[in-house]
């Protein structure tokens, strides 16, 4: 093998390995965030980074935070009584059509009342945060569209 074709080989050798470790990085990362992002405590966190909280807003809204997660499972148990009644109808060798209709109301209703307290809480959460940080999680929440959860 000559020096010319020896030096290209190197070369190659080189590039493939910069790749491999380049590719191994961005893998870990990757693959640590998706864990953060599992737990509340994790989104938070990269939440806080991301928009350059203080220990103080990050303590204020996950306590605001908790008491949202709170409530929503108060109203998830809410919402699920109508949701089994309407199932159990469904089953029934003559449905009601009045009765699933209004069974259908009031889930319409609780699922009102979750957006409306989600809205609250983005208020809230809006008014401990500074103009740019505002912005920034205003970006987060339109890019990933989180109202529709």
């Amino acid at each position: 093998m000559n020096k010319n074709m020896r030096t290209v080989l190197i070369i190659v050798v080189i590039i493939s390995l910069c790749f491999n470790i380049f590719f191994i990085v961005g893998y870990t990362r990757t693959r640590a965030t998706l864990k953060k992002l599992r737990t509340p405590e994790g989104r938070m966190e990269l939440m806080a980074k991301r928009l350059g909280m203080t220990a103080e807003q990050k303590s204020e809204i996950a306590s605001m935070a908790e008491d949202l997660k709170k409530e929503g499972e108060r109203m998830k148990k809410l919402h699920s009584e109508p949701i089994d009644i309407f199932w159990e109808e469904m089953l029934r060798e003559k449905p009601d059509p009045e009765k699933i209709r209004l069974l259908l109301d009031r889930t319409a209703s609780v699922q009102r009342e979750a957006r409306a307290l989600k809205v609250d809480y983005l208020v809230k959460v809006l008014r401990k945060l500074t103009p740019d940080q505002r912005k920034e999680y205003v970006e987060m929440i339109r890019k990933k569209n989180l109202l529709q959860e």
